[in-house]
């Protein structure tokens, strides 16, 4: 028993090499939830950036590269669930890890905050538009019972949130054709020529675009699990990068000329999709 069990478990308890391609580019993608900054916070970056929001993301995705490239360094050595922490404890000792790990624990916190309160206010708008009314308290209470139920009875459903997270993603890309059908695909050079956008704005969007990319690092933690994982990893991290900037980038010019125009200020609007 104790060997078929050390057989199928990594010396940290997990079980190894059972996740495919397909679940750890979820747990990637899914963690980084691009569906969700064209819905909310692309509002808040256009703020800052203006008509340099587009510019932002690129700015933010060849910076992420960079900072991956160096990831993938240890990457393609050593593989543990540690991710960047035990990176950091290789490279710069046990006292910068412990920072680190700090780092990413409240990293992970204020985004699990960011993902439920953006659940709650959605749910809520959804259901006023058909007719219900609740309270966003209840709701953020009901999907924060709800996370915490799926992690403790370890519910494995990386696969239906991928396919989830695609749904969201082809609906956008849905609504984007729609607003280029609209807009008779005209070029917005109000963009391409950054007017009204200044270098201390784009900088201050940078933050946030930042923010937007959060979690490509996921598929670090998966070095037990991981099928080939010096190998695989590093193209998990690098590609997740790049998947998000594109799209990013081709929702945030097609929104932005979307709301060109209208009486309306996309740096105002909670809810731009809506």
């Amino acid at each position: 028993m104790t060997t078929e069990m050390s057989n199928n478990q990594s010396p940290h308890g997990l079980r190894k090499h059972c996740l495919s391609y397909e679940a750890v580019i979820a747990q990637s993608i899914v963690l980084m939830s691009p569906s969700l900054i064209p819905s909310t916070i692309l509002s808040l970056i256009f703020a800052s950036a203006g008509n340099g929001t587009w510019l932002s993301f690129i700015i933010g995705m060849v910076g992420l590269l960079f900072v991956s490239f160096n990831i993938n360094q240890f990457a393609c050595r050593s593989a543990s669930p540690g991710s960047i922490y035990s990176y950091i404890i290789k490279g710069l000792g046990p006292h910068v890890g412990v920072f680190c790990a700090w780092a990413l624990l409240l990293g992970y916190l204020f985004g699990a905050m960011v993902g439920l309160c953006a659940f709650a206010i959605f749910s809520q708008k959804l259901l006023g538009d058909i007719g219900l009314t609740t309270h966003a308290l209840t709701l953020f209470i009901l999907v924060t019972v709800a996370a915490c139920y799926v992690a403790f009875k370890d519910i494995r459903f990386t696969k239906i949130l991928l396919v989830v997270q695609g749904v969201c993603l082809a609906l956008i890309l849905l609504l984007c054709l729609i607003i280029l059908v609209k807009k008779g695909f005209v070029i917005d050079w109000n963009q391409l020529s950054l007017q009204g956008a200044t270098p201390g704005g784009i900088t201050i969007g940078l933050v946030l675009v930042i923010l937007s990319f959060a979690g490509f690092d996921s598929a670090t933690a998966l070095g037990d699990e991981a099928k080939k994982t010096l190998k695989t990893i590093p193209r998990y991290v690098t590609q997740s990068i790049i998947f998000c900037a594109i799209f990013y980038t081709i929702t945030t010019y097609i929104v932005v000329l979307g709301f060109s125009g209208t009486n309306e200020n996309l740096g105002k609007i909670e809810t731009p999709m809506s």
